[in-house]
């Protein structure tokens, strides 16, 4: 009877030997549970997994914060594309004014046909400009707005002042044409 309760003490000196780390406290049976319910694993476990969680809050938080920062950039550019979008529409209502403008000097009898020909061909020119540039922003529309790629839209505010420039100088040629022809 000695060996039974010395192997018994053994097994049990074993048992709470190897449970005495503070591991999962669910696993390890009667020993293991209450080892955890008196050693502290339980609430070791408990902390744990509520600094997990609030470090997960923590991270949703920042992440929120970063789509509303996102959100509000894109908003912007939108607006800057919105902007340019309403620019080119403009310029292209300009340069259709213009073409009937041109189209009027072409009835006028003392008008030079080369004259004209010549500024229909630069309309033309202007137009299919205007065209490319609508498209290609569009296209970086499409693609995200000017945050995606600033270069691009920097070199398309540009291009658009410069189809500007070029749409006052016909008007004024057009306009230079319409004064010779009554004078």
């Amino acid at each position: 009877m000695d060996i039974r309760l010395n192997i018994s003490v053994l097994l049990i000196a074993v048992a709470l030997s190897a449970c005495a780390k503070c591991g999962d406290p669910t696993t390890g049976g009667l020993i293991g549970g209450m080892q955890g319910a008196y050693g502290g694993c339980y609430d070791n476990r408990i902390e744990q997994k509520r600094n997990e969680l609030e470090a997960q809050q923590r991270i949703g938080q920042q992440l929120e914060r970063d789509k509303a920062a996102l959100k509000e950039q894109y908003l912007a550019a939108d607006s800057k594309l919105a902007v340019e979008q309403r620019e080119l529409a403009n310029l292209n209502k300009d340069i259709k004014s213009l073409e009937a403008q041109v189209a009027k000097l072409q009835t006028t009898p003392s008008m030079k046909k080369k004259d004209i020909a010549l500024m229909k061909e630069k309309i033309e020119g202007v137009k299919k400009e205007l065209l490319l540039q609508q498209t290609a922003i569009a296209n970086l529309d499409q693609a995200g707005g000017s945050t995606v790629d600033p270069e691009e839209y920097q070199i398309l505010l540009l291009e658009r002042e410069r189809l500007r420039k070029e749409y006052v100088a016909l008007f004024e040629y057009s306009q230079a044409l319409a004064n010779a022809t009554t004078n």
